[in-house]
């Protein structure tokens, strides 16, 4: 029952995580909650499932011409420096104070994503070069370390955080890919060695997860993405809030 539970909220949120970049986050209450992982496993099985979201996802959005890849480098080099730090400190705290930052954390994403998307054309060089690099490479290390620190992913930060700079949703949507890969690496590298990740839930999640983002891959290319962008959001607010209430 356990394992059809974790195939079945993995599928919905893989297509959550093709279509807007955001999802991940929601697998840290369900290994805790559903398969009653301890907290920092449950964070650190999570991560562990994104490198294998960031993998598929990178692939997805480059085979379609859609991946920007300056944009996405930037961001990724900022992310594989923060991670690793953010999931020592993770590492060094209790299960309650742990579990409340990433309740927080959930239910922060979920009221940022609730921002309206743009929809122009972007594209790096039109907008600013070397400082926009900089911060851009910055943004990533900011995420790279809350996805260390949480095990809620990179994307949960970097994503509301270029929306609310600007940036249009479909680039932002096909870079979350790339932040997740390089943050989840490099985080996945603590918590192997503190020994936070249940492989075995954590493989067969990711089978369900990649099934997903192929339907949320091809959903991002056509729908206005604010309708699901709201729902993903909605769903952060509730299961962040409910992660923090059963703790205490």
């Amino acid at each position: 029952m356990i394992l059809l539970i974790l195939a079945c909220i993995a599928l919905v949120v893989g297509f959550f995580v093709g279509a807007v970049g955001v999802g991940t986050v929601l697998m840290v209450p369900t290994f805790a909650l559903a398969a009653g992982l301890p907290i920092h496993s449950a964070a650190g099985t999570a991560l562990f499932t994104g490198v294998f979201a960031g993998i598929w996802g990178t692939w997805l959005f480059a085979r379609t011409g859609h991946m920007p890849w300056r944009m996405a480098v930037c961001l990724a080099s900022g992310s594989a420096l923060g991670s690793y730090p953010g999931a020592q400190l993770a590492a060094s705290l209790g299960s309650g104070t742990l579990t409340v930052v990433i309740a927080m954390i959930i239910v922060l994403a979920g009221i940022l994503s609730m921002r309206p998307v743009s929809t122009q054309v972007y594209t790096l060089e039109k907008r600013g070069g070397t400082p926009e690099i900089a911060g851009l490479v910055a943004v990533g290390v900011l995420a790279g370390f809350g996805a260390g620190l949480s095990g809620a992913g990179g994307p949960v930060f970097a994503v509301p955080i270029l929306l609310l700079l600007g940036y249009p949703s479909l680039p932002v949507v096909a870079c979350t890919s790339f932040i997740a890969l390089t943050a989840s690496v490099a985080a996945s590298v603590s918590n192997w060695q503190h020994g936070y990740i249940d492989y075995r839930f954590a493989l067969w999640a990711a089978v369900f997860l990649l099934a997903g983002q192929v339907f949320g891959v091809r959903f991002a290319h056509r729908a206005n993405p604010l309708v699901l962008r709201r729902l993903a959001a909605g769903m952060c607010i509730v299961i962040g809030a409910g992660l923090a209430f059963v703790t205490h």
